[in-house]
């Protein structure tokens, strides 16, 4: 890498060199070395330096120009992450529903003789007589 760079600057350093050696040498003789190809070089930096303007102009505009297409982009992603996230969902509850085996629900009677008495107390069956009353006796002694 610093090879290629100091064969560039000794490269280039030579040109400039040799150009105002050719300039010294055309107003000493008088003479214009290579007018028609000089013309065309003029011509050709004109372009290319209305394109350096043009290149200038809208590089001065690229940070309104950038700021709407990272605004884009930010949109772009939040809406593919909403579209995994209700994917993702998705499967969730269909893995749920599968795991859970609560799709075909059926209620057991509980093993459990404290749970009997909290179901039977909660649907007001007390004492075996089903009318809600606690402690009265209806049968005949």
């Amino acid at each position: 890498m610093a090879t290629t760079a100091m064969v560039a600057f000794w490269f280039s350093l030579t040109g400039l060199g040799a150009l105002f050696a050719l300039k010294a040498w055309e107003e000493k003789s008088g003479r214009v070395f290579a007018l028609a190809s000089r013309k065309r070089a003029d011509k050709q930096a004109l372009v290319v330096r209305t394109w350096g303007l043009k290149v200038a102009y809208a590089i001065e505009h690229l940070p309104s120009i950038s700021v709407l297409f990272v605004r884009w982009l930010i949109h772009l992603f939040a809406v593919g992450v909403a579209r995994f996230a209700r994917a993702a969902e998705r499967g969730a509850q269909y893995v749920a529903d599968f795991v859970s085996h609560q799709r075909h629900f059926e209620r057991r009677e509980s093993n459990s003789e404290f749970l009997k008495e909290v179901t039977n107390h909660k649907n007001g069956i007390r004492n075996g007589n089903g009318n809600g009353e606690e402690g009265v006796d209806t049968s005949d002694k």
